[in-house]
């Protein structure tokens, strides 16, 4: 899948992030462009799509979809907070929780797990916010500030709303760039971007 990404939070989880404008999901067995739940929803079950300021979802290949106990036969806006069932059994909740950031979070809330080792999938818009906060896209309700990620010019720069030194080998700059694979580390924070 083209322009997905890993980020590692210690003592947080991992997330899947995709900078795209459509993703497809699906079950057990699901084509190398979709992201695969493991369960047996079909092999394609649905598709979120970022259009204007608003994320739509539609269902593939007739698959049953639910928003909110309500069944979806085309294509309908997801906001904050709403329920995603698929086929009655696997269930998601869609997050959207910064009025600054059009970046979402879709985490599954039924017994099935994503085929990668992942807690969640941020569906990336310019800027994710990690931390404590209730607009930081992923809870990290230990830390003691928010980090904020965003690409520029194809690469990936952080950002940590303190005024508190932090590293990252010998640079203490409010804004860095983030190499692949290479810890971040903070006062209280551990984020790696693979």
């Amino acid at each position: 899948m083209q322009n997905r990404n890993t980020l590692w939070i210690d003592g947080v989880g991992g997330y899947g992030v995709y900078d795209q404008f459509e993703v497809v999901f699906g079950g057990r067995g699901s084509a190398p462009e979709a992201i695969e739940i493991t369960s047996d929803i079909p092999k394609q079950s649905f598709s979120i799509c970022y259009m204007g300021d608003d994320y739509l979802i539609e269902p593939c290949d007739h698959s049953k979809v639910e928003v909110n106990g309500t069944s979806i036969g085309e294509a309908c806006v997801l906001v904050h907070g709403d329920e995603i069932r698929i086929g009655g059994s696997v269930a998601l909740t869609f997050a959207k929780p910064s009025p600054l950031s059009d970046t979402a979070v879709l985490r599954l809330t039924s017994r099935h797990r994503w085929h990668e080792s992942i807690d969640g999938v941020i569906l990336f818009r310019r800027i994710c916010v990690l931390g404590p906060s209730s607009a930081a896209h992923v809870n990290c309700k230990y830390w003691n500030s928010n980090l904020t990620l965003y690409r520029q010019e194809n690469a990936w720069r952080y950002r940590v709303q303190s005024n508190e030194p932090f590293s990252s080998g010998s640079s203490n700059s409010p804004s860095l760039p983030m190499v692949m694979n290479e810890r971040i580390l903070g006062d209280n924070f551990s984020i790696t971007i693979t």
